[in-house]
């Protein structure tokens, strides 16, 4: 799976800032189909498509006239026989999405720990059967146990006291004391305006900020001549296991958590010690 989140600080600019991240949301074998998932924020509302791509055809990421500060892409490479809307990612719960990866094992007893202990209005959102949207409201529970589910204005404080919550409780819900060491997790989730990722593994998660476009390729014409985009502010969250590093995107070490703010300003977190 390939997943990107952005947030720029200009909602007209939104294709400007993803072309200018240089990455190609696609699916990487050209020679196969797959699934893609998008969510985006406009007016006040969280809009989602979830469609099949089909090889070798061209799929526009964002409707022609969207426009937003928030963008969450998920590209998956898979079977379309077996194409499930609800276990396309990413996941939603309200204002809530999130994108969920990695590997567990020993996941048998999972389902019935985590929903056993999620308040219901937040168990009843799930509509799949994957332990990954399981850990997507898994760690809204922990932004309801603390009442601030609803906050809009996320603090940094908050959410690595939710992601260290999860992080600790999980290997229990597992039947075991930690995660193995060929297991790992990461997840990227945004309320619309703060978007929050992280990875158990080192070089999951890139990161990168955007200050200002010179000659816009994707404004630029012929006609027009060169454009550009000096007070645009973008930051961008990858999602590229397996890629190696992507030219101006900074890897996340393991249990680093990457914040993007509004205006497209980000810092980077430590939490292994309040995971540990």
């Amino acid at each position: 799976m390939k997943t990107l989140a952005m947030v720029v600080n200009d909602h007209t600019l939104i294709r400007c800032a993803l072309n200018a991240t240089g990455v190609n949301m696609k699916p990487d074998r050209t020679a196969l189909s797959g699934v893609a998932g998008v969510a985006y924020y406009s007016d006040g509302e969280v809009l989602v498509s979830k469609r099949p791509i089909m090889a070798g055809v061209e799929t526009p990421i964002l409707p022609t006239k969207a426009v937003t500060n928030t963008l969450v892409v998920a590209i998956e490479e898979a079977t379309l026989s077996k194409f499930k809307v609800e276990d396309v990612q990413p996941y939603r719960f309200r204002q809530y999405v999130g994108v969920v990866g990695g590997f567990l094992e020993g996941i048998r007893g999972l389902r019935e720990n985590i929903m056993d202990n999620l308040p219901r209005y937040i168990a009843n959102n799930i509509q799949g059967d994957s332990w990954k949207e399981l850990l997507f409201h898994l760690f809204l529970s922990y932004l309801h146990d603390i009442n601030r589910i609803e906050d809009r204005n996320l603090p940094v404080g908050v959410l690595l006291e939710c992601t260290g919550s999860m992080l600790r409780i999980l290997p229990k819900f597992l039947n075991k004391r930690m995660l193995g060491s060929n297991e790992h997790i990461h997840m990227i989730i945004t309320n619309g305006r703060v978007i929050m990722g992280f990875s158990t593994i080192d070089n999951t998660i890139l990161l990168r900020r955007i200050r200002g476009i010179r000659q816009c390729p994707v404004c630029s014409t012929a006609e027009n001549g060169p454009v550009d985009h000096p007070n645009l502010t973008a930051a961008a969250m990858l999602i590229a296991s397996g890629q190696g590093r992507i030219p101006g995107f900074s890897p996340l070490k393991s249990y680093e958590v990457g914040i993007i703010h509004p205006d497209g300003t980000a810092v980077v977190k430590d939490i292994l010690r309040a995971v540990r």
